[in-house]
């Protein structure tokens, strides 16, 4: 039941994701930026979106990121099919984040040649401009690193000793 409940999340964060960078495109796009938690976070849409990957790495190498990010979805896809009878709940939560966001962009990537970001840091200027698709595959990976070095490791280390 987990399982299917982090799918439906993973469907709902894709939704949340499309539907947050249409409006970007719609209500932002020409107005600047718009404070939200004045001091914390703004929107700032970029009207030419990032070509790139995270700060701008890869700009303008839309193939090799569109081909590179459908290997890596298809494969943990794969994974997840080949595993979901055995994989820990939270590992599996965590590979869902990671492509419910990686989809995201990926539709951004192909559908329009860059990525809809418009989510800003107030406070912290060298931070790139992000999206909720991108909130989700950082939480994913947080979460699985979480898991493979505080929850498996232990698991390791307890296997090891006994």
């Amino acid at each position: 039941m987990f399982q299917i409940i982090s799918v439906v999340i993973g469907f709902l964060l894709l939704g949340l994701d499309q539907w947050s960078k249409q409006w970007a495109i719609t209500h932002l796009d020409g107005v600047g930026t718009v404070p939200v938690l004045p001091g914390l976070f703004d929107f700032d849409f970029l009207p030419n979106g990032n070509d790139g990957a995270a700060w701008g790495m890869l700009s303008g190498k839309q193939t090799l990121l569109i081909a590179a990010t459908a290997v890596m979805l298809l494969a943990i896809i794969v994974y997840l099919a080949v595993k979901h009878k055995t994989i820990a709940n939270m590992a599996f939560f965590s590979l869902i984040l990671v492509v419910s966001g990686g989809i995201g962009n990926l539709i951004d990537r192909m559908a329009q040649g860059y990525v809809v970001d418009f989510i800003r840091f107030a406070f912290w200027d060298r931070f790139p401009t992000f999206n909720v698709a991108d909130i989700a595959i950082t939480v994913g990976v947080a979460l699985l690193l979480i898991y493979i070095l505080f929850i498996e490791g232990k698991k390791e280390k307890k296997r090891g000793t006994a």
